[in-house]
């Protein structure tokens, strides 16, 4: 398998923090921010990051990084802001949210990295720390 060949280690990714804000009608904004690892010896290119979103377990929407530079043995930050429609919280979550109650954040997906023959794909899931 490629992974063993290149003996290419899984870059890891932090949760940093998700802030919601700029709510309306319809939807609201989160902010988020993330950190990606790379423990290999040798820099690495994040071709993508392809995440879903999910607040207090309900799947919300999705969150794409693409083209990240991990320098070797480095992190590199991600940040993003995405619209989640409140049809996909509920009306229950979003109340939460807006009173600076807890809402928990979890993205899971997969890690693309782009090496010289070919590329790679990882599973990914981060969790908000308690």
């Amino acid at each position: 398998m490629l992974k063993e060949k290149l003996q290419i280690q899984k870059p890891t990714v932090k949760f940093i923090s998700a802030k919601p804000h700029s709510f309306t009608f319809t939807s609201m904004k989160v902010d988020i921010k993330l950190a990606v690892t790379n423990p290999n010896p040798i820099a690495l290119k994040l071709d993508k990051l392809d995440l879903l979103l999910y607040i207090n377990d309900k799947k919300t929407t999705t969150v794409m990084f693409t083209n990240i530079d991990l320098p070797a043995k480095g992190t590199a930050p991600l940040n993003t802001t995405v619209k989640v429609p409140y049809k996909e919280v509920g009306t229950a979550i979003v109340s939460i949210v807006r009173s600076k109650g807890k809402a928990h954040y979890k993205l899971d997906g997969i890690i693309y990295i782009k090496t010289p023959v070919g590329m790679l794909d990882f599973p990914v899931t981060v969790y908000e720390k308690k």
